[in-house]
């Protein structure tokens, strides 16, 4: 995507891809985004809130149809955490498996966190890079199941999401921007918070949920750049 062209490789990982590792820094004020840079932060205090409320559900305003749509109006707001870099100066490309890794914490027993992945264009068009729901995790199954492990209160948890698969350029003047949502509804059910399976609009739980951007709770994205081929 984004230079419209196939590459082809006889191995995969794709030959010559390094892990490049971006860390989230919260935004400077709310309803900002934070940024995405390239040293771990500094200070050992430090998170993004988002207000997770079950009845009310972030929700995908393309209803989940697959393909490429500009999500522009996916915007930093109570329930949804948006990270960005700077400008590319020069184009990069990223061919296979992108890793989120958050560091989280929450005022509910239970949670689901999304993670998707934006080409931003300097015209301000966001493409998705690949169809919503394939970085998603419910923080009770965070070590895979069968058996579900609850979030204590005051627990930081560390979620990490690896089946997020893309191939994208961006070119010089782009941006890749994370968004951080606790549920993107209607695509998957969604998840009542109080540690139970069963949804009843008189037994959810809303809560906050904290993505840690400190030294001491660290958020990060690792993307698997290679040299960028041809035209």
């Amino acid at each position: 995507m984004g230079a419209n062209r196939w590459r082809t490789a006889d191995r995969w990982p794709f030959p010559g891809t390094r892990a490049d590792t971006l860390y989230l820094e919260s935004p400077a004020a709310p309803g900002r985004a934070g940024r995405l840079v390239k040293g771990p932060p500094a200070g050992r205090r430090g998170g993004t809130i988002l207000h997770s409320d079950p009845a009310h559900p972030v929700t995908d305003p393309f209803e989940g149809r697959f393909g490429a749509h500009d999500y522009r109006a996916l915007v930093p707001g109570p329930g949804v955490a948006v990270f960005e870099t700077a400008p590319f100066a020069a184009p990069v490309e990223i061919i296979g498996r992108v890793v989120a890794e958050l560091a989280v914490s929450a005022s509910v027993r239970d949670f689901d966190l999304w993670v998707q992945l934006y080409d931003v264009a300097p015209d301000g068009t966001a493409w998705n890079l690949s169809t919503p729901g394939t970085a998603l995790q419910r923080a009770s199954y965070r070590e895979g199941g069968p058996e579900r492990r609850l979030v204590a209160p005051g627990e930081t948890v560390r979620l990490r999401m690896d089946r997020l698969v893309t191939a994208n350029r961006f070119f010089a003047g782009h941006r890749l921007r994370v968004v951080i949502t606790p549920a993107f509804a209607p695509l998957f059910s969604v998840n009542p918070q109080t540690g139970t399976q069963e949804f009843e609009s008189d037994s959810v739980r809303a809560g906050e949920i904290r993505i840690g951007t400190g030294a001491g709770r660290v958020s990060r994205i690792v993307l698997p750049v290679v040299a960028t081929g041809g035209r």
